[in-house]
């Protein structure tokens, strides 16, 4: 993109912003206190399953194909449960949209290095997922790329190093 496209693209976007309500929008369903901690419970149960799926995918050392597929499971019930969400197209992005760009990165990965622990490719799928569904809020079929790779394996490799008080 050139500079005048650009400067295009950030006045049109301004505009945009300036002449959009300045109205709080309904957010939908308003929940009960009692729907609300039934489903923070349900929260934190799946919380505690996908904590536990990890533990033990260290323990047995399973595929991470496996352990992503187990845990995208739990991440469609929680989606389809807890936040109330039905829509079908959710399930299907998480099952196979989401879950792919898991798969696709840990390949990745362990190409790069296959000592990478479990931990780290999940640490690095967070930030893929929230990119790839960048990707679709902005028109772009969701897919895991070169630049979105590298970005998300900074963090297994420098963040957790410096943060490392050894």
């Amino acid at each position: 993109m050139s500079f005048p496209e650009i400067a295009a693209l950030a006045h049109d976007s301004i505009e945009l912003w300036n002449a959009s309500s300045r109205e709080f929008p309904s957010l939908g369903r308003q929940y009960s206190e009692d729907e609300q901690q039934e489903r923070e419970l349900l929260l934190d149960r799946t919380v505690d399953r996908i904590d536990a799926e990890l533990r033990n995918a260290a323990r047995a050392r399973l595929p991470a194909d496996e352990v992503l597929a187990r845990i995208t499971t739990l991440t469609v019930e929680l989606a389809t449960c807890s936040l109330d969400l039905k829509n079908g197209y959710i399930e299907s992005l998480l099952r196979e949209g989401f879950s792919r760009v898991g798969i696709d990165l840990a390949r990745w990965a362990r190409t790069l290095d296959s000592r990478v622990s479990l931990a780290d490719i999940l640490q690095a799928c967070r930030n893929a997922w929230t990119a790839c569904g960048l990707q679709l809020l902005l028109g772009v079929d969701m897919r895991l790329t070169p630049a979105i790779f590298a970005y998300s394996m900074l963090y297994p490799y420098t963040d957790n190093y410096l943060d490392d008080r050894k």
